[in-house]
């Protein structure tokens, strides 16, 4: 698992958490923007929380999607959290 976010608050915070959560792997964080995502791999999932989508113009947001594209398998799933 890897988790993105533009906010480097929010990745202490999430990093924090993991510390304590019970799982097998430990999730990397990285600091980023969504709109320009880095070469983090491919995933089977890709998810978008917090009603974080749809701030930027048509254009980024579209840009957004296409990142979300590339990092996705084939038949990989996209969860966007909206309102």
């Amino acid at each position: 698992m890897v988790g993105v976010d533009l906010c480097p608050g929010f990745l202490d915070e999430a990093r924090a958490t993991a510390l304590y959560a019970a799982t097998p792997t430990r999730p990397e964080f990285i600091h980023g923007d969504m709109r320009f995502l880095p070469d983090i791999g491919t995933f089977d999932v890709c998810l978008n929380m917090f009603l974080s989508f749809g701030f930027f113009s048509d254009e980024d947001n579209l840009r957004v999607l296409d990142q979300f594209h590339r990092v996705l398998r084939s038949d990989g799933k996209l969860l966007i959290h909206s309102d």
